[in-house]
């Protein structure tokens, strides 16, 4: 895409704010549709919006062409997480729903990184647009029909509160929509900020040597199945508390300019892997403080807020003089979402209830 609408480095990343935008948008547009279409319906077409809107990218040829395309991604990828974790609800039992939830969180990680380098080596092979065409637009449509032809029929109805009690709904939840939106947010600052982090005048790193970077990422599938475990045997906040902590510590060390790339690599590794420790136990109280009926429209809600923090976060970046300032501001979101769970959680243990035990009050 950059080549072929001209682009600066800059300027393509900038093409993650629409997306980020789209997918805010689109979980309030979820929410509405999901009263009337329960999970086994949203994903599958979830999975056929996206493989459409990704095919317009392709062939965009113009910045508008292509940033309303990635607009409609984000659009169409809010319907899957929230969909799909409350599909995991309502199949697992509750002993496990931690460690199903992490199993989701750590295939996400996989394909996120895994999906760059294949398209990558695809590219090589044959050209970018067949990489994009094959991966992005043509393997979203093929899952979408073997999801649903796998679903079985008796899961998921749709409903959700009626519209007098979605402010109630709001009150329940605001403790994980704040930390959505503030780790979500800031998360995607600091990685949209990553080229700026291992400039040539710091590190001298080669363009070969930063393309390997996002590879640390994979240190998110250890946390999001290790998040879930704790989750089912310890409940969902301590471990909120000790990724939050964990990626303070991490983050921190990262900032120093004088410091090596090694301790850079260990920090920003382990910071990603605290993000994505996040998934499982965040959901878990999101699941905990709702009812069974208003559990995937809860869910948007916690996606709404994660996808706004990163859209808001992310035009922010452009402004800040640096990645030192891009750094402290995810650092000082960070220390703010910890004291938010100190405050609301420390002392709970937030034990996974069974479905029927109702949501917290």
């Amino acid at each position: 895409m950059r080549a072929s609408l001209s682009l600066t480095g800059d300027e393509a990343a900038l093409f993650m704010v629409p997306f980020a935008v789209g997918f805010g948008i689109g979980c309030v547009m979820w929410f509405l549709v999901a009263r009337q279409a329960g999970p086994r319906v949203l994903p599958p077409l979830a999975l056929s919006l996206i493989g459409v809107a990704n095919l317009i990218v392709v062939v965009a040829d113009t910045t508008a062409t292509a940033g309303t395309a990635r607009f409609a991604v984000g659009l169409a990828s809010a319907a899957f997480p929230a969909a799909a974790q409350s599909l995991i609800s309502q199949a697992a039992a509750p002993g496990v729903r931690g460690r199903m939830t992490g199993g989701f969180g750590a295939a996400v990680v996989s394909g996120g990184v895994l999906g760059q380098t294949a398209v990558g080596a695809l590219a090589d092979l044959r050209d970018a647009p067949t990489a994009l065409t094959i991966l992005c637009g043509i393997a979203p449509l093929v899952c979408a029909v073997a999801l649903r032809a796998a679903l079985p029929a008796t899961i998921g109805a749709g409903g959700g509160p009626p519209p007098a009690r979605i402010p109630r709904l709001l009150r329940q939840q605001w403790p994980p929509i704040a930390l959505a939106a503030l780790l979500y947010g800031s998360y995607w600052l600091m990685l949209s900020e990553l080229s700026e982090a291992v400039r040539a005048d710091r590190f001298e790193l080669t363009a070969a040597q930063t393309g390997l970077l996002p590879i640390l990422g994979l240190a998110g599938v250890l946390t999001t199945l290790g998040g879930g475990w704790l989750t089912d045997r310890l409940g969902f906040r301590v471990p909120i508390l000790a990724t939050i902590a964990l990626g303070v510590v991490a983050l921190a060390v990262t900032i120093p300019a004088g410091g090596p790339l090694w301790l850079f690599a260990v920090g920003y590794g382990v910071f990603i892997a605290a993000y994505w420790g996040f998934l499982a136990p965040g959901a878990g109280e999101v699941a905990h403080r709702s009812h069974e009926g208003d559990r995937q429209p809860a869910m948007m809600v916690f996606y709404a807020a994660a996808w706004a923090g990163a859209s808001i976060f992310g035009a922010l970046g452009p402004l800040l003089p640096s990645w030192e300032a891009a750094a402290w501001v995810t650092l000082g979101a960070w220390v703010l979402a910890g004291a938010i769970a100190a405050w609301r959680f420390a002392g709970r243990a937030g034990v996974v209830m069974p479905a029927s035990a109702g949501p917290i009050r």
